[in-house]
């Protein structure tokens, strides 16, 4: 089973139904979703609970965990680092094979994409997507040195084959059991001049894990604006029914 997880902040929700209305969608049924946050209010909580989602005829609701030290941090790569450790030991104690990190502004185009990142059995790769507003790929070629261009994916794409890379974005990657049970995410070895993304990469750098970027399956990365922002209710069975 895979944990399909995110950090999510009170204050940036705009997309959370986006998310969780692709989870409810996609293809792929054997998996957890998991949403981290740092908001300890009451309300907060109890809107989190209230989620539910319909996959394949079952419903399902999120498991909630809640990082109250990252509330005593000002570094926001720290905050998201913590809130990723967060994740990892709980898929490490509940016996996760892979956790899919999917960040809650990050929402693949296809259904079966998690499906194609399990077929690729590597125990890093991550799907495509760019900064916002912009065609930059959040990912570092290997070859490169820098992120890959437009034509670099086209050929990898016709070629059908993917792209080796020093960085990819943990946005929307799938890590095995094999790298998260060894690679803690340590804002202290990763430094602060660094995202917690880049640190992680050169840590799995450092065991000889290769990291892969999958050109073929793009994703959305929305951004605050007046189309996309949450209306004040998330995602339910109720409000998808109607």
């Amino acid at each position: 089973m895979i944990l399909i997880a995110a950090p999510i902040c009170e204050g940036k929700i705009y997309s959370i139904n986006n998310w969780l209305e692709w989870i409810a969608r996609q293809q792929y049924t054997d998996f957890d979703y998991c949403l981290c946050t740092e908001s300890t209010s009451e309300e907060f909580i109890n809107k989190l609970s209230q989620i539910e989602i319909i996959n394949s005829g079952n419903i399902k609701k999120p498991i909630i965990l809640i990082n109250e030290e990252i509330i005593k941090i000002d570094n926001p790569i720290q905050k998201i680092c913590n809130a990723r450790e967060t994740i990892r030991l709980y898929a490490l104690e509940n016996g996760y094979s892979h956790i899919l990190f999917l960040d809650s502004d990050v929402v693949p185009i296809y259904m079966d994409t998690i499906q194609k990142l399990l077929d690729t059995n590597l125990d890093c790769v991550s799907g495509l997507y760019c900064y916002k507003n912009s065609y930059v790929p959040v990912a570092v070629s290997r070859k490169r040195g820098t992120n890959p261009t437009i034509t670099d994916m086209e050929e990898a794409n016709k070629k059908n084959q993917l792209i080796d890379c020093l960085v990819i974005g943990l946005g929307c990657a799938l890590i095995s059991r094999r790298v998260f049970s060894e690679i803690p995410f340590d804002f202290a070895y990763f430094g602060n001049e660094i995202g917690e993304d880049y640190g992680y990469c050169w840590a799995m750098e450092n065991i000889e894990i290769p990291r892969y970027l999958d050109a073929k399956l793009l994703c959305f990365h929305l951004g605050e604006t007046k189309n996309n922002r949450n209306d004040g209710g998330f995602f339910t069975v109720e409000r998808a029914e109607k």
